[in-house]
């Protein structure tokens, strides 16, 4: 794991732009709860485990123009989208021949 001096040089890497890819796991959200400034996209790889992660990590996006945030999943991860937007929402989602959803 990485020790907090390294952390705090590569959060404030991320801020000054001098990094633009910060890779941020769930893992290490829920022991830290970083606040991370200079956010302006959020790519969830996998959707989380725990459906309030994923508004604490949309709500980081707060007072950027232009944010946005994309979610990539599959059929495999019904549980967690329905913890994110319901459960007849994630079924409609995922029989859908549509490949793109927008929500809040």
């Amino acid at each position: 794991y990485t020790d907090e001096r390294n952390v705090h040089r590569a959060r404030a890497w991320f801020f000054q732009n001098r990094r633009r890819i910060m890779l941020y796991s769930e893992r290490s959200h829920f022991y830290h709860r970083y606040r991370i400034r200079g956010i302006r996209e959020v790519i969830f790889y996998s959707l989380p485990c725990y459906a309030h992660f994923y508004a604490e990590i949309l709500n980081l996006l707060e007072g950027v123009d232009n944010a946005s945030c994309s979610a990539i999943f599959t059929r495999f991860d019904n549980l967690e989208l329905a913890r994110i937007v319901g459960s007849s929402r994630s079924t409609r989602m995922l029989q859908s021949p549509n490949h793109t959803f927008m929500f809040c």
